[in-house]
């Protein structure tokens, strides 16, 4: 049974009509409802009433909310958004709560990892949240959430956190991290700088799939990535033709008795095969120090990857 709110935002029309719109339409609003479900009830907060109309977007017209954004969550599989307004009784604050539905829970921590910011502090909420003074971020399972108030009062982040721990117990399921950041090694890891990218990893259309950490390194830093789409070795030999293309130094080494590549000049990208799939570090200024970096990747992978899956 639906609760008392989804059943007024179909009364009042704010989800679509199944009439004459076939499966398509039934799946949206199964999702409709699915996401107004998750938002949080006027009696679950109090001093708070939820403003209508609901505002839904799709992948067709998503850029009529977040124009200039659109194109970055239909990369991680972006399906639906609900976004509810909150407001105290004396109409003195207000809240905005975001609840945006992905095809998978990837693309779910993809899209929260792409807009998570280092000067967020990090908090305990769904598998992972991040609070700024005036904005809460969290994903859980193919859920991204977003919670923002312009208020000046000082208890804005402890009202955004009441209000978003309603909608992350409301998701079901368990969810962690992406399994493979498991793979990549501690030293000199930057805290919060795992990113998931779908498409075009280092400008090449035929990397996809790619996870990538951030490291210390130089003065500027360096990253350390596993890309798990298609074949590695293909992959490898069609990188080096691109960087022989661009007049690329291409040196073949090799840490231990792995075979590497790396490509560039004043920066360098060091690229290895292990079982299927593309592995290194690009951004290294210092070759031999990046090198002795990639031996700690491929020591972890050894430890915790095999062709099918995690050890």
């Amino acid at each position: 049974m639906y609760s008392r709110a989804v059943l007024a935002a179909l009364s009042l029309g704010l989800v679509f009509s199944l009439a004459g719109q076939g499966p398509c339409g039934a799946q949206e609003v199964d999702q409709s409802r699915a996401l107004v479900a998750l938002l949080p009830g006027d009696e679950e907060m109090s001093g708070w009433k939820r403003l209508e109309p609901l505002q839904f977007f799709g992948p067709e017209n998503l850029w009529e909310y977040i124009d200039g954004a659109a194109d970055l969550y239909l990369e991680y599989g972006f399906q639906a958004v609900v976004a509810a307004e909150y407001m105290t009784a004396d109409s003195a604050r207000s809240m905005t709560v975001e609840i945006y539905r992905m095809a998978t829970p990837l693309g779910g921590f993809g899209i929260y990892a792409a807009e998570r910011s280092p000067e967020d502090s990090i908090v305990a909420i769904g598998v992972q949240g991040c609070l700024s003074d005036n904005t809460l971020k969290f994903w859980k399972g193919p859920y991204y959430v977003k919670l923002i108030s312009f208020d000046v009062e000082t208890d804005v982040p402890q009202v955004l956190m009441s209000a978003g721990r309603l909608v992350a117990s409301r998701i079901a399921g368990e969810y962690a991290q992406p399994r493979l950041f498991a793979c990549f090694p501690e030293a000199e890891r930057v805290p919060h700088s795992e990113r998931y990218l779908p498409h075009h990893f280092l400008g090449q259309k035929y990397l996809h799939d790619a996870y990538r950490v951030d490291y210390r390194h130089g003065p500027t830093g360096c990253q350390l990535f596993v890309v798990a789409g298609d074949s590695g070795k293909q992959s490898l030999d069609r990188f080096v033709e691109f960087a022989r293309s661009q007049r690329q130094k291409v040196l073949v080494d090799a840490i231990g008795d792995v075979p590497v590549v790396c490509t560039g000049d004043d920066r360098w990208t060091i690229l290895f095969v292990h079982d299927g799939l593309l592995a290194g570090a690009t951004g290294v200024v210092d070759l031999e120090k990046g090198k002795a970096l990639v031996g700690k990747l491929i020591t972890r992978l050894r430890e915790c990857w095999t062709a099918s899956g995690r050890k």
